[in-house]
């Protein structure tokens, strides 16, 4: 039987998400319905603004006990993978059905945008992982809660774009799909 956990999540198309298993090289989906989506500009806004205040006025706190300061950090990075962890989950389990492209108008073009995208999330991922690298090299040395701070905000988004999103192993499936697609020969 096939989980989601052995699958690899591919994206959106024409209302199914599209998944791949890399053992057997065949593509699934399932019919979803979309969530209510919540608009969160005024919070981004919100918090924004509070965040920023709260990081002047608390980053030049300091800790001076190694045991606090690498406690906290090894604390953080596990509260962090977990939660992230934990909203990832699916909420319940679907029902795979087999995927068959070659119905369907326009995979051609929906393996260009899922390129771009890859190419989108891999530049992200880079740039944040170093940016979150960054943050943890201060914070080991001065120990302040401002660089505390800003490595737990940045942390989610790498660990994501890095173990969730798989670039290598999203990389060799579109490549394996686009020779597919070239060559007229579908799943």
């Amino acid at each position: 039987m096939i989980t989601f956990k052995s699958l690899l999540f591919l994206g959106n198309f024409q209302e199914q998400d599209i998944f791949y298993h890399f053992e057997s090289g065949k593509l699934y989906s399932y019919s979803y319905k979309p969530d209510k989506v919540w608009d969160i500009k005024w919070a981004v806004l919100a918090s924004g603004l509070v965040l920023t205040n709260l990081l002047s006025s608390i980053g030049f706190l300091t800790f001076s006990n190694s045991f606090v300061k690498y406690g906290l950090l090894i604390s953080m990075i596990f509260t962090i993978v977990l939660l992230v962890e934990w909203a990832l989950k699916l909420k319940h389990d679907q029902e795979l059905i087999s995927f068959n492209p070659s119905n369907y108008f326009g995979w051609s073009d929906f393996i260009k945008k899922c390129k771009n995208n890859l190419l989108f999330l891999s530049l992200t991922g880079i740039v944040f992982s170093v940016m979150t690298f960054q943050f943890l090299l201060t914070y080991l040395q001065e120990a302040n809660l401002y660089n505390y701070i800003l490595f737990s905000l940045f942390f989610p988004v790498s660990y994501f774009l890095t173990f969730k999103v798989r670039p290598i192993k999203r990389f060799l499936m579109l490549k394996k799909l686009s020779e597919e697609v070239s060559n007229g020969y579908h799943i």
